[in-house]
């Protein structure tokens, strides 16, 4: 009997503090920002694969190839700026409302 009480106290512990880890509250804005962020990197990855895989079957010459591949470098530093900017803007945007409702 002892142990089966041992063995409750123990699981009920154990219960109260994952309930407590699942109970803290998650930016859930900030998460699906993340999750919309890694589909336009996925859905970028794909499009420049494939357009990379069209320009190989082609006969280009060199210069026309570096051109194509810094476009490619170009458009993925503006995907990764722009991302940046709005996890800046959104992270900013949650530090003012945090202060504004403290005062």
């Amino acid at each position: 009997m002892r142990k089966v009480l041992v063995l409750l106290t123990a699981a009920l512990m154990a219960g109260a503090s994952v309930g407590a880890l699942k109970a803290a509250p998650r930016d859930q804005e900030l998460h699906e920002l993340k999750k919309r962020q890694k589909e336009q990197r996925k859905t970028l990855k794909i499009q420049q694969r494939s357009m990379k895989n069209t320009m190989k079957r082609q006969q280009l010459p060199s210069d026309s190839r570096k051109r194509f591949q810094r476009q490619l470098k170009m458009e993925r530093q503006v995907l990764r700026m722009g991302q940046r900017e709005e996890t800046k803007s959104l992270t900013g945007r949650k530090k003012f409302m945090k202060q504004n409702h403290r005062q």
